[in-house]
């Protein structure tokens, strides 16, 4: 069996590699061995009396920048390998993290939803559920309503469960449905396939939880991952297309102004949306305006979520609202947009659009220009 190399021969053939690759880096790379322990044995040799090889003044000093000690006379240390990444590799791991970071919020700037075939469709902007301390049988009847209604979908404005974070957790012990009954109810929410685009509120998303939210982690029926806080989206039917910036909520506050948060951000932006819309506040809101610069009309809503009054909201002498749990938006073949705060008008409108949108497909003169372009 071989003997094992020595110390000093271990620290000798680090300092001819920095010296043959010129750089520690680059002997690293080449000798597959972690910078930190070449750096390591390399000032080892220094202080033994070899040159400097090297000019680069992170070799003579620690990972922290500090001065290695000096050697104690008549005593060899052992040598202690180092746990730490290559700093190299923990630099290149960053510089990766970056890159996907912002390639990721690029690709959600205005993300694009095709809705396929022809005619009118619905988009129902469904506010805070709070699904473990909510009005469950509204909750389950605008699902089955939206479920029901072809050619409408959901989009989800957060808060699906209370999720209460540390601070609030003892809130668990007034609710009538405990911590794991409640993800079970956000388990069921998700898999319904009526959702177009699911975005995380302060309960559920990064603002209480961090990455580590397990509403993160569900399946759920919605084409794109879930989007924390807001998302800006284009949907695009035939020749039509409409923009919609949905938020869980929008920085401006008013107790006067359930809209004031969406109102201010389609000022500041110049309606570039032609829908603003959030919910948080368990207010609703909603009403159609125009820009008095750019002359666009666009919509702003806030939706009241179907959390009854609490504690809190009693405490404060807030009313009940019985309407605008959900927002939904009728998208017409014209290129014109309708909202609405009761759902089920909004799924009796959208029937009747379609309706007069296929009586007029079918006429004589529809026929014949259908073949003409056959």
């Amino acid at each position: 069996m071989p003997a094992a190399p020595s110390p000093h021969s271990i620290i000798e053939e680090a300092w001819r590699l920095v010296k043959k690759h010129g750089s520690l880096s680059q002997a690293s790379r080449a000798s597959n061995i972690p910078r930190t322990t070449l750096q390591f044995r390399y000032r080892r040799a220094l202080e033994m009396g070899y040159e400097p090889v090297v000019s680069d003044p992170r070799a003579l000093t620690s990972m922290y920048g500090a001065k290695p000690q000096d050697k104690i006379e008549g005593i060899i240390a052992p040598e202690i390998p180092s746990e730490d990444e290559d700093l190299d590799l923990v630099m290149d791991r960053l510089a990766e993290a970056k890159r996907r970071r912002k390639s990721a919020d690029e690709s959600r700037e205005w993300m694009r939803f095709t809705v396929e075939g022809d005619g009118p469709f619905g988009l129902v902007f469904v506010g805070d559920p709070h699904g473990d301390d909510c009005d469950i049988d509204q909750l389950r009847q605008d699902v089955e309503l939206i479920k029901a209604t072809p050619r409408m979908w959901a989009v989800g404005l957060g808060d699906y469960i209370n999720q209460w974070n540390k601070k609030l957790f003892h809130k668990y012990a007034s609710q009538t449905i405990n911590e794991r009954d409640a993800f079970r109810i956000a388990q069921w929410l998700f898999q319904q396939q009526i959702w177009m685009l699911i975005i995380l509120g302060n309960h559920d998303g990064q603002r209480w939880h961090g990455n580590g939210s397990p509403l993160r982690f569900m399946q759920h029926s919605a084409p794109v991952d879930l989007q924390d806080w807001q998302a800006k989206f284009e949907v695009s039917c035939g020749a039509n297309a409409w923009r919609v910036w949905a938020a869980h909520d929008f920085p401006g506050n008013s107790i006067w102004n359930a809209l004031h948060g969406p109102s201010r951000r389609a000022q500041l932006t110049g309606a570039m949306a032609d829908l603003f819309i959030c919910g948080d506040h368990h207010v609703f809101g909603l009403a159609q305006t125009q820009h008095e610069h750019t002359g666009k009309p666009y919509w702003v809503a806030r939706a009241k979520g179907y959390k009854p009054l609490d504690d809190f909201a009693l405490e404060k002498g807030y009313g009940q609202q019985t309407m605008g749990h959900s927002i939904a938006a009728i998208f017409d073949v014209d290129g014109s947009m309708t909202c609405f705060s009761n759902l089920d008008k909004a799924a009796s409108y959208l029937e009747w659009l379609r309706g007069q949108y296929e009586k007029k497909a079918t006429t004589p003169k529809d026929i014949k220009r259908r073949k003409r372009t056959r």
